[in-house]
Parts: structure tokens; C-alpha cells; sequence
């Protein structure tokens, strides 16, 4: 299945990359990999992520500090993010990451299709946003051009390919000695 959704991970280390992008193929998004923060943060500013899966310990900047950063800005404050550890797997770090905006937090080694699940529900979740957008942007059109329509002076007829008239302004109504609704 081909979509337009796109997730990113990010581990330091390629051989945890290649294993989650396999497992992660299965749901037919894009993967995105980065082995580090920084590489993630260009990432995110090239294209939208429907999900983020971060390693938490990594050089440089750890998946808690990316996650950080990724909330200040607003193309990826709302970014689901879930946080992979194999090392930080007491309370106090897996509390930190929902502290940090993470949705989820999961201890290596984890199990393959439990993660799949989750991913998956943040894909469906993604779309049904992607849904929700578009149909408030056509509502918007909608009404832009109703009011365009209605302040309009001449008589404007809208037609389906048949030639039943669809809508018809006022001053098309009056025209035609139409009653108006």
C-alpha cells in the first residue's frame, strides 16, 4: 500500500535502523532514518512525520533533548514520538520521555508486533487527521465561494454536467421569479 505518510527513526547505531525499517515496511509509509539529532531535526524540516521512533541514549543529543526540540516547534509539536531504550528502563527515564512529549515508551528488546500496533494506530490516527484538514480547507472554500456567489449582482447559475441547476444566487432567483430559500 502506497501512502503519503512518512515516519522518521533515529538510532546511533545503523544495525538498530535496518531492523526497524524492515519491521517498519510493512505498513507501507516512508522511512525516514537518522543516526543522530541533528540529522532528525533536518529531517523534519524537508518533510511532515506522521510518527517519530527515537532512541533515547545517543552522542551528542539524546532522544529526550530531540524530543524537546521538536515540541518548540510547531510543525512538529503535535508529532507522536515514541522512545526506544535499552539501557534507560527505570521509571524515572521512562518518565522523563512522556515528560518530554513521547506517547509511548518502549524497553529493548520489544516486541516486534506489539510496536507494529502502536505504529500502525499513529498511521490511522495520522490520516484521519490528514482527513479532518482537508475537509475543514473544502468547508472553508465552500463558504468563500457561497459568499462570493450570494454578494454577487449578476445571475449566476451552477449547473451539474446534466444542466440541472445546482445553486442559483439571488439575483439569478429573481431573475427567474424563483422563490428563495
Amino acid at each position: 500500500m502506497s501512502t503519503n505518510q512518512a515516519i522518521l527513526i533515529v538510532d546511533d547505531k545503523q544495525p538498530n535502523l535496518v531492523a526497524l525499517e524492515r519491521l517498519l515496511e510493512k505498513t507501507g509509509a516512508k522511512i525516514v532514518r537518522a543516526l543522530n539529532g541533528n540529522e532528525a531535526l533536518a529531517a523534519s524540516l524537508r518533510e511532515p512525520f506522521a510518527l517519530a521512533i527515537l532512541d533515547v541514549q545517543m552522542p551528542e543529543m539524546d532522544g529526550f533533548e530531540l524530543a524537546s526540540i521538536l515540541r518548540r516547534n510547531e510543525p512538529t509539536r503535535s508529532l507522536p514520538i515514541i522512545f526506544v531504550s535499552a539501557i534507560y528502563t527505570d521509571p524515572s527515564h521512562i518518565f522523563r520521555g512522556y515528560g518530554a512529549g513521547g506517547v509511548d515508551f518502549l524497553i529493548k528488546p520489544y516486541e516486534p508486533d506489539i510496536l507494529l500496533a502502536k505504529v500502525e494506530f499513529f498511521l490511522l490516527l495520522d490520516r484521519q487527521k490528514r482527513m479532518l484538514v482537508d475537509r475543514a480547507k473544502i468547508e472553508k472554500s465552500r463558504n468563500y465561494l457561497e459568499n462570493i456567489l450570494s454578494s454577487m449582482t449578476d445571475a449566476v447559475l451552477v449547473t451539474s454536467p446534466d444542466l440541472k441547476i445546482q445553486t442559483a444566487n439571488a439575483a439569478a432567483k429573481a431573475l427567474l421569479q424563483c422563490q428563495q430559500k
